[in-house]
C-alpha cells in the first residue's frame, strides 16, 4: 500500500486498485476522452519511472463494454499498443464487451466439474458426510464466487450451473442409478438449488447496504420509496431502476430491489446479518 496508494492522484480517470491489480476506466465519448486516457496512461508512466514499480505492458489490455458508441482507434501503454479485447477476466470475474455471463459461467462450471471430478476419483470409497464436505468445501465456493453480481436469468445459464450440483448430489449419495430422482437426492441432503443461494446471496448483500454495514457508497444506487402503502410497507423500500435493455434490467440493483422491497417487515428490519440470513432461508 506505501508503494502504491498514490498511483491514482494526478490521474482523470477513475482507478480501482486492488493487490497488484490496476484498472483505469471511464466513459470514451468523443476523440478528447481518447485523448484523456492517453494521457492517463504516459502518467502512469511516469509514475512506474519514479518509483521503479514497473507494470507489465504484455498483461496490459483494452475493452470496450458497448452497444453503439465510438471507440479509440490506438491506445499505448509504454511504447506498447493496447491490444482490444472482447473480454476479460479480472478478480476472478469474466467481463464481456457485451456484458454478458455465459462465458463466465461456463468457465466456472468447467471448472468446478473438473474439480469434482477430482473429488469423485479420491473419495469414492469416502463416508458420505466427507464426500458432502468435500463438495461443499471445493466445488460449489466455485460455482458461486461473486454470484450476487453475476447471477444469470437464463434459463441456459441457469441449468449449466445446476448440472454440476447435480451430478454432485448423486456422488454424495453414492446412487447412480440413471431411473433414481436426483430432485430426490437434493432433498435428502438438504442442499437448496443454486439459484435459491445466489438469491440469498444476493438480498444478504442488499440488506448490508440499506443498513449501512460496507463501505460501498450506495446513494448513487439506492433511492428511497417513499410512497406509502398499507401493507407489506418497510422502512427500507427503494426505487427500482427502470431500463427495457435486459443487460441492465436483470442486474443485481433492479433485479434486487424488485426483490427487497416484496420482503416482509420482520426480515427486512433485522440488524444482524445472520439472523437476517437464517430467517430469509427459513422463508423459502
Amino acid at each position: 500500500l506505501l508503494y502504491i496508494n498514490d498511483l491514482p492522484d494526478n490521474l482523470q480517470s477513475p482507478v480501482k486498485l486492488f493487490a497488484d491489480k490496476a484498472l483505469l476506466y471511464g466513459v470514451i465519448a468523443n476523440d478528447t476522452d481518447c485523448d484523456h486516457l492517453q494521457d492517463d496512461l504516459q502518467k502512469l508512466e511516469q509514475w512506474q519511472n519514479q518509483w521503479q514499480m514497473k507494470f507489465n505492458a504484455s498483461k496490459c489490455k483494452i475493452v470496450y463494454f458497448k452497444q453503439k458508441i465510438s471507440t479509440c482507434k490506438e491506445i499505448h501503454i509504454f511504447g506498447v499498443e493496447l491490444e482490444q479485447v472482447d473480454n476479460i477476466t479480472y478478480l476472478g470475474i469474466t467481463l464481456t464487451s457485451k456484458l454478458k455471463w455465459d462465458q463466465h459461467i461456463s468457465t466456472v462450471s468447467n471448472k468446478a466439474s473438473q474439480v469434482l471430478g477430482v473429488v469423485r476419483r479420491n473419495l469414492h470409497n469416502c463416508p458420505r458426510s466427507v464426500r458432502e464436505t468435500a463438495y461443499k468445501t471445493l466445488v460449489r465456493p466455485t460455482l458461486e464466487y461473486a454470484s450476487a453480481a453475476w447471477d444469470p436469468h437464463y434459463e441456459k445459464d441457469i441449468q449449466k450451473l445446476e448440472r454440476v450440483q447435480r451430478k454432485a448430489a448423486r456422488f454424495c449419495a453414492g446412487n447412480y442409478n440413471p431411473y433414481a430422482s436426483v430432485t430426490d437426492m437434493l432433498q435428502e441432503l438438504n442442499w437448496e438449488t443454486l439459484a435459491t443461494r445466489r438469491k440469498i446471496a444476493r438480498l444478504s448483500f442488499m440488506h448490508k447496504l440499506s443498513h449501512n454495514l460496507t463501505d460501498f457508497s450506495v446513494t448513487a444506487h439506492l433511492k428511497p420509496n417513499y410512497e406509502r402503502r398499507t401493507r407489506g410497507s418497510h422502512d427500507f423500500k427503494f426505487l427500482v431502476p427502470r431500463s427495457k435493455k435486459d443487460v441492465f434490467k436483470f442486474s443485481f440493483f433492479p433485479r434486487t430491489i424488485c426483490e427487497w422491497n416484496s420482503l416482509p417487515d420482520d426480515i427486512v428490519n433485522i440488524t444482524s446479518v445472520n439472523s437476517f440470513k437464517s430467517k430469509l432461508v427459513d422463508s423459502f
